[in-house]
């Protein structure tokens, strides 16, 4: 057994929810975004011989929008300059989300 010892690592990343019905039952688990979940368990310790217990606090991250400057959650980024970008302002296309400049941008350089 590992013995007792207490550190903290802070790590920032998007999780998302996946939802599939097989046999109807609905299976549901995380994906994680910018770090791996099986890498974080062997920083912590876990292995092969090893098992350890752990506390996780999830804090939801909220940006103020680059635009409006309301509070929005910290994945609603442009998918080119990647500023925070609240749904009130966005713009999207076929190709994804973006803030008004950088949609402009896109649409005059568009073939």
């Amino acid at each position: 057994m590992l013995g007792e010892r207490s550190s903290r690592i802070a790590i920032t990343g998007t999780f998302n929810l996946n939802t599939m019905m097989i046999n109807d039952h609905l299976v549901q688990w995380i994906d994680t975004e910018e770090f791996n979940l099986a890498d974080l368990a062997k920083i912590i310790g876990v292995d092969g011989e090893h098992k350890v217990k752990a506390r996780m606090t999830l804090e939801v991250v909220e940006e103020l929008c680059d635009i409006c400057h309301k509070p929005t959650t910290g994945d609603k980024l442009c998918e080119k300059c990647g500023r925070p970008i609240c749904d009130e302002c966005a713009k999207t296309n076929s190709r994804g989300r973006y803030c008004p400049v950088c949609l402009d941008l896109l649409e005059q350089h568009a073939p």
